[in-house]
């Protein structure tokens, strides 16, 4: 039969436990945040720029062939 083991003082920290505190970051791991270039957000924000206004210049053109009234594509 397996030995019971005494209960251990309360204040003893597990690893699974959550830190309460806010993260502390290394100097390395700093270094690399700042070294790290432009993020997802800015990468968004420019192809959404190209999209829409490859979308303009595609509705201009479809406007001005089809009734001469585009603005950079008329006929």
């Amino acid at each position: 039969m397996a030995r019971r083991q005494a209960n251990r003082s309360a204040s003893r920290s597990t690893a699974t436990r959550a830190s309460s505190g806010p993260r502390r970051q290394t100097a390395s791991a700093a270094q690399a945040d700042a070294d790290g270039g432009m993020g997802i957000e800015g990468a968004v924000a420019i192809v959404t720029t190209i999209v829409l206004i490859a979308a303009c210049l595609m509705v201009d053109y479809y406007l001005g062939t089809t009734y001469g009234g585009g603005v950079f594509f008329k006929s």
